[in-house]
């Protein structure tokens, strides 16, 4: 039974999924969302994508799961700092974590790789994004976008990208 409001939501395998703290659920196709797995009583999810061919569950906090059916969830054997928020764009998984650290990987089972950082340290992740093969990062000291060279530029207000890098 959902006892919170759902804080994060995706789509995996033609199934939606919700998840509030401790628990994943998904979508029965009736007026039910079952229970899909279980991490840990009142662990905060901070966000749930499908990577890779996996659904992936952000604890932060060196934990990251992943599941291939969506039910049975496995922790990432891979050495990171922490996971908060993941997107994929072409094949390679980007997650952004601690207060401004990005991260890359191809298997999302295994190790990650620190690409760089992004913005003021005092300020935190609010979520990533694959925007037509842009990766946009957003913080609440700014929004933010990285290269493939792993240079990183402030987004403007009016949606320009500031052509030095930060």
């Amino acid at each position: 039974v959902m006892t919170a409001n759902p804080v994060v939501y995706c789509e995996f395998v033609g199934t939606a999924y919700m998840a509030n703290p401790g628990t994943i659920f998904y979508w029965n196709g009736t007026t039910n969302w079952p229970t899909a797995g279980t991490v840990g009583s009142g662990t905060a999810i901070t966000d749930l994508r499908a990577v890779g061919g996996y659904i992936v569950a952000c604890l932060g906090a060196n934990k990251l799961l992943y599941s291939a059916n969506g039910t049975a969830y496995t922790q990432s054997a891979g050495t990171l700092s922490e996971i908060d928020y993941i997107t994929e764009i072409r094949g390679v998984a980007w997650g952004v974590g601690g207060t401004n650290k990005v991260y890359s990987t191809a298997d999302v089972t295994g190790a990650w790789t620190l690409q760089g950082t992004v913005g003021d340290s005092l300020y935190g992740f609010t979520d990533i994004y694959n925007c037509q093969d842009f990766l946009l990062i957003g913080k609440q000291d700014g929004f933010y976008s990285i290269d493939r060279d792993g240079a990183v530029y402030e987004v403007r207000d009016s949606g320009e990208i500031n052509s030095t890098t930060v």
